[in-house]
């Protein structure tokens, strides 16, 4: 489980890779300002909401981990 890391930083170049391709689109178009950060701000805050339901998930597969390795250390001590 010491790799969960990877998942965060793949989340993370999405959202780089994403302010990249909407900055691009917006200087090769000359949009409205408003429409761009409109656009920008809806998926911002959908990749937020992503991040932050999958950071739950790996908490709480951290979670049952630490609580199976709690179990069985202290099942040896006990036989």
């Amino acid at each position: 489980m010491e790799n969960y890391h990877i998942y965060y930083f793949f989340i993370i170049s999405l959202f780089i890779i994403a302010i990249s391709i909407f900055t691009y689109e917006f200087i090769k178009s000359k949009t409205n300002i408003f429409i761009f950060i409109l656009i920008f701000y809806i998926f911002s805050v959908i990749l937020l909401i992503i991040f932050i339901i999958f950071g739950a998930f790996l908490l709480k597969i951290y979670e049952n981990i630490f609580e199976e390795k709690n179990q069985n250390c202290c099942a040896s001590f006990l036989d």
